[in-house]
C-alpha cells in the first residue's frame, strides 16, 4: 500500500481528504476497468477508485498535480512509467 499525501485536499461526502491510500491492483481489477471504460483515462480513474476505495466522483475531483502523483504510484504498481489499465 502506498499513501499519497495530498497538497490540495478535496472533500467526499462530508469529509476532508487530506491524503489517499493505494492499494496494489489485482489483475482482475485491470482488466475489469479496460472492459468498463473504452477511454484509458476512464480505466485509469476506475481503477484508481477500487485501489482507493473513494468513488469515481471523487477521484475527478483531484487537483491535476496531485493526481499526477497518484499516477506515479499506479505506474509503479505496473512496473513501469505508463499505466496500462
Amino acid at each position: 500500500m502506498d499513501t499519497i499525501t495530498l497538497d490540495h485536499p478535496i472533500t467526499v461526502e462530508g469529509r476532508e481528504v487530506k491524503e489517499i491510500t493505494l492499494r496494489r491492483p489485482k489483475v482482475r481489477e485491470a482488466r475489469d476497468a479496460r472492459k468498463k471504460h473504452k477511454d484509458p483515462a476512464d480505466q485509469e480513474i476506475e481503477l484508481v477508485s477500487q485501489l482507493s476505495g473513494l468513488p469515481p466522483s471523487a477521484i475527478e475531483e483531484f487537483d491535476i498535480a496531485d493526481y499526477s502523483k497518484i499516477q506515479e504510484v499506479l505506474a509503479g504498481f505496473f512496473g513501469s512509467s505508463e499505466t496500462t489499465a
